[in-house]
């Protein structure tokens, strides 16, 4: 069998692997968005251990991709290359995955920011109790450096007396199971 490998980062991936039965780990270069077809013909044995030598970093087949969730660098086919617009619509999920997981990693940033606050006036006698904190993330570029496309410019709002959010897919009841109360 012969194994297509592409690159579904922003970046080029040095693809590492390793063969049962060979020592040494083998690698090579792929470029962003592209692909390379392994050097050799593959027995299912090999291909098996490859794939889950990678899988622990996002390697998935080209079949599997529109059910995949998380961030995936590296896709791969057998005897076939990867088509184009698999690649690209891996691309540019991977890409929305990281802006969500940035927006996340922001709004932490900012609660954390608040919990310090929060700490630093409790041990000072007299200050007032921290109500809640605005905080605004701005993108600047340095003198030379290109502007980015999309720059980041968010605020965020930690506020205590707002109720908080309910968790995503939970019951009322918590685990009492058909909306009923522990108590």
């Amino acid at each position: 069998m012969k194994m297509y490998v592409a690159n579904a980062t922003r970046q080029t991936v040095n693809f590492m692997y390793r063969l049962p039965g060979q020592n040494g780990l083998k690698s090579h270069f792929i470029p962003v968005g592209k692909q390379m077809l392994l050097p050799f013909d593959l027995n299912s044995e090999e291909v098996d251990y490859i794939v889950r030598y990678n899988q622990r970093y996002g390697f998935v087949d080209t079949k599997d991709i529109d059910r995949t969730k998380p961030y995936t660098g590296l896709i791969y086919s057998l005897d076939k290359p990867v088509p184009t617009t698999r690649l690209g619509y891996m691309m540019d999920h991977n890409l929305e995955v990281l802006t969500d997981r940035g927006k996340r990693n922001r709004e932490l940033a900012a609660v954390a920011a608040n919990q310090t606050l929060e700490n630093e006036l409790d041990k000072t006698p007299g200050m007032a109790d921290l109500n809640g904190l605005e905080m605004t993330i701005v993108e600047e570029t340095r003198p030379g450096q290109a502007t980015s496309p999309n720059p980041i410019n968010e605020g965020f709002r930690v506020d205590r007396s707002a109720e908080a959010p309910r968790a995503e897919g939970r019951r009322e009841g918590g685990r009492g199971g058909k909306g009923k109360r522990n108590r």
